[in-house]
């Protein structure tokens, strides 16, 4: 049950970037905007509709919906060849399209397809990542805390910095990186991995809140609520929160209960009669700035209940 869990969010990340694109495929005024918006508004659909209705299958040789807005894409970039920025664009959901649909190689051969040059700084980000994701996608069990410590986290960090200006794209990267870290975790399954991980994943992912999306994150998940208050908590007089915000304030719940089950699955064991022994004083990972180590009680509070 639990991978299946996690899998479903890296489908629902995937989601995620796809909508926050879909607003800078439609800024120009050209007349290919209708065609655009188009397959826009189809490849939505089609992402949203699988999340409600579960995977589409292959009948008597028949395309299914994605291979066919894939191949509607493939079929206006061959026909539009002067839109460097619009194709590029498109190709970046084209292969975020194939990465969800587990079609790896068609996802790395979409992302290599693409000059990054004229792309927005958010697709630029995510080209830059891309090898990383296809990658991580592929083969989840084989990520281990030694081949990511180096490049691949890196990849993420170089984006993540030059993103001040697109904070939606910035906090999709440092969430998966959250993840990418927590898939170490899982598959180390030892304290001093665990820690080391923590440290590192934590003092990145914190980077991204606000005290008040801390406070908001620690009281979502204290009363286990989304109502508006919390998720629109503010304590500046007159400020008003984004949806950018709120988004992270939720995905913020998710990231710190699968942390706790990472956790609770170190400091946990059964004995021989089938009782769980938990030492809760395992795991205790160095932090030094405010977002990590408020992010790190909620984490090691949920991991203790």
């Amino acid at each position: 049950m639990h991978k299946t869990f996690i899998a479903q969010r890296a489908r629902v990340l995937v989601l995620v970037a796809l909508m926050v694109m879909a607003g800078a495929l439609l800024v120009s005024g050209c007349v290919t905007e209708g065609k655009v918006r188009a397959i826009v508004d189809e490849s939505n659909t089609l992402l949203i509709s699988e999340q409600l209705l579960g995977p589409d299958f292959l009948l008597d040789g028949a395309p299914t919906e994605w291979q066919v807005t894939a191949q509607k894409i493939d079929a206006f970039i061959a026909t539009h060849p002067d839109q460097e920025a619009t194709n590029g664009a498109l190709r970046i959901r084209q292969a975020m399209l194939y990465l969800k649909e587990k079609q790896f190689n068609l996802a790395l051969a979409a992302f290599k397809t693409v000059d990054p040059k004229p792309l927005s700084p958010r697709d630029q980000a995510l080209c830059a990542v891309g090898d990383t994701l296809v990658w991580w996608y592929k083969d989840r069990e084989g990520v281990y805390w030694d081949n990511i410590e180096g490049k691949r986290l890196k990849t993420f960090d170089d984006q993540i910095s030059i993103l001040t200006k697109s904070p939606a794209i910035r906090d999709y990267l440092a969430e998966l990186r959250m993840y990418l870290v927590l898939d170490a975790i899982k598959n180390e399954n030892t304290e001093a991995q665990a820690e080391k991980a923590f440290e590192n994943g934590l003092k990145d992912y914190g980077k991204i809140f606000t005290n008040d999306d801390l406070l908001a994150v620690e009281k979502i998940i204290s009363q286990d609520s989304l109502d508006a208050e919390s998720l629109t908590l503010c304590t500046n007089k007159n400020c008003k929160v984004s949806w950018t915000e709120v988004k992270r304030r939720l995905e913020a719940k998710t990231v710190c209960k699968v942390a706790a089950a990472r956790v609770r699955s170190i400091r946990c064991k059964k004995d021989n009669h089938g009782n769980e022994i938990c030492n809760n004083d395992l795991i205790k990972p160095k932090l030094d700035l405010t977002g990590d180590k408020q992010l790190w009680k909620i984490i090691d509070d949920l991991a203790k209940n």
